[in-house]
C-alpha cells in the first residue's frame, strides 16, 4: 500500500500535495500555516519540484570504500558550507540540503543534522516527505540524524525514513520514534 501511495504522490504537483495534506489534517494549524507560506514563496509553485521525488531517485547512492569517493556524495557536501571532500564525512544533512536546493527550496547550508531544528515550520504530526530530525548518542549531545519521513513502521514505536548516510548510502531505514526531535516543512 505504501508504494502505491508514493507512486500517486509522485504525480501530484507540490501545491496539490499540500492542499491534500491540509484537507486530511484540516485541524492542524501548523500545516495550514506551512501551506500559506509555501504558496507565498518567491519561487513560483510551477517551478518547484517535489523534494521527496528527488530524494527517492537518489536511493542506491553509496559511499565508495577506501580512498575513492562517490562523486554524488561530494555533490551533496557541496550544498553546505563545510564542503567536505570525502564521502566518509557524515553526509545526512548534506543530502537533505542538496535535495531541497534541487527542488527550489532553501536548505540550512549546514552539515550538522540538528541545524534542521532551526529550519522551516515545525509540525506536530509527520506527513510523507517532511524533514525529520533525530538525536544520536544522547538527547543532549550535538549529534543527530536528519532524513525525510516516509511512513509508520509495522513495528510499534518506529518510523521509516528516507535519508543519506544510512548504512553509508541513500536508502529507506527504520528509526525509533523516541529519538525524534521534530518534524518540519519549508517556510
Amino acid at each position: 500500500m505504501g508504494a502505491a501511495i508514493i507512486k500517486i504522490l509522485e504525480f501530484l504537483p507540490w501545491g496539490k500535495l499540500i492542499e491534500l495534506i491540509a484537507t486530511i489534517f484540516s485541524n492542524d494549524e501548523k500545516v495550514k500555516t506551512a501551506k500559506m507560506k509555501i504558496s507565498n514563496e518567491k519561487t513560483k509553485p510551477e517551478e518547484r519540484k517535489s523534494w521527496f521525488n528527488i530524494a527517492m531517485k537518489e536511493i542506491g547512492v553509496t559511499e565508495k570504500p577506501g580512498r575513492r569517493n562517490e562523486k554524488r556524495v561530494l555533490e551533496y557536501h557541496a550544498s553546505t558550507t563545510l564542503r567536505a571532500t570525502s564521502d566518509s564525512v557524515p553526509w545526512c544533512s548534506s543530502f537533505v540540503n542538496w535535495v531541497m536546493i534541487q527542488a527550489g527550496y532553501p536548505g540550512t547550508n549546514n552539515a550538522r543534522a540538528r541545524s534542521w531544528l532551526e529550519w522551516g515550520v515545525e509540525i506536530d504530526k509527520p506527513i510523507p516527505g517532511c524533514v525529520v530530525v533525530f538525536w544520536r548518542k544522547s538527547i543532549d549531545s550535538k549529534s543527530g540524524h536528519v532524513a525525510f519521513y516516509v511512513r509508520e513502521s509495522s513495528n510499534d514505536g518506529y518510523i521509516k525514513v528516507l535519508g543519506g548516510n544510512q548504512s553509508d548510502q541513500v536508502k529507506i531505514s527504520t528509526y525509533p520514534k523516541e529519538k525524534v526531535l521534530g518534524y518540519f516543512l519549508p517556510e
